[in-house]
């Protein structure tokens, strides 16, 4: 790099920086549940897009030489002979670019039109009228004097919160329904031949597979998810569980009693909505079970 060249970072907007963290954000834990439950696929999906935006951020930035303009962005980049250029102007174009503000500058050159977001505008005007005094300058209040790099502050116009809201409200609403659906109780009913448990991470266990039932005072201790939903005391769906081994879980921890049915592989552990209903339950099928 020779003693003449420039390098200008990019100008950020405040909502840049917003919907690059936004998603990371909200997305962390179903990302995290969904990969513990093997869907590595959803994690690269979320965080992909956002990878990709901050590779754009950290990427954006405009070299000048003494003959050359040279533009980054990602894997792309644009070289503009500097005798090419025509004008510079200010606009607010919201037009795909690579600029990370909205606080722009239009290079008309005889290839087409760029635009790009210096944080030091005038120190950049001035390095490339400098080297091609034939550029037309307008809109601007001065030339200024040439800087390699100059804090700017960043700006958040109102129109721009677009991206941050088209990213975040679908993210919070997946969120939302996803520890709704898995927070509602379980509908546990006995038929002439199964138990079955309903909801998310549901289990239905044959009356003919059953090897005990009984009503346990104490809630096992859980060593891991298998497949389901666990938020605070409320578990649901398939866990290996201390002394049982892999089964399902449909409790509240801290909420006795607790519906223990075995099998010879598996088992369910489940808690109705208050004690007298757990108990009800328990005897409705320990009494089929019993007659079948």
């Amino acid at each position: 790099m020779s003693a003449t060249t420039l390098h200008f970072r990019s100008k950020i907007d405040g909502w840049i920086i917003g919907a690059t963290a936004l998603p990371v954000l909200i997305g962390l834990y179903p990302a995290w549940l969904a990969a513990s439950e093997g869907h590595i696929w959803v994690p690269l999906v979320v965080f992909t897009p956002v990878a990709l935006m901050g590779w754009g951020v950290s990427s954006t930035s405009y070299t000048v030489t003494d003959d050359l303009l040279e533009v980054r962005c990602m894997w792309l980049t644009e070289l503009i002979p500097l005798g090419s250029v025509r004008s510079l102007h200010p606009t607010r174009s919201l037009l795909s670019a690579p600029a990370l503000s909205l606080d722009r500058i239009e290079l008309v050159h005889t290839t087409g039109r760029t635009l790009v977001s210096p944080r030091d505008r005038e120190g950049f005007v001035a390095s490339l009228s400098r080297r091609n005094p034939a550029i037309t300058v307008h809109g601007f209040d001065g030339r200024g004097e040439e800087h390699q790099d100059v804090t700017g502050d960043p700006t958040i116009p109102g129109a721009a919160l677009t991206p941050a809201i088209v990213i975040g409200v679908p993210l919070l609403l997946v969120i939302g329904v996803m520890f709704y659906r898995g927070s509602q109780p379980p509908t546990a009913q006995v038929t002439a031949d199964e138990f079955i448990v309903s909801g998310n991470y549901g289990a239905t266990v044959e009356l003919s597979e059953i090897t005990s039932i009984s009503l346990e005072s104490e809630h096992p201790r859980v060593r891991r998810r298998l497949r389901g939903f666990s938020a605070g005391d409320t578990r649901r769906g398939r866990f290996r569980v201390h002394t049982l081994g892999d089964g399902f879980l449909f409790t509240r921890a801290g909420a006795p009693p607790y519906l223990l049915v075995r099998t010879e592989d598996s088992f369910v552990l489940l808690n109705a909505e208050t004690p007298d209903e757990t108990q009800r339950l328990h005897d409705d099928l320990l009494w089929l079970w019993q007659n079948q």
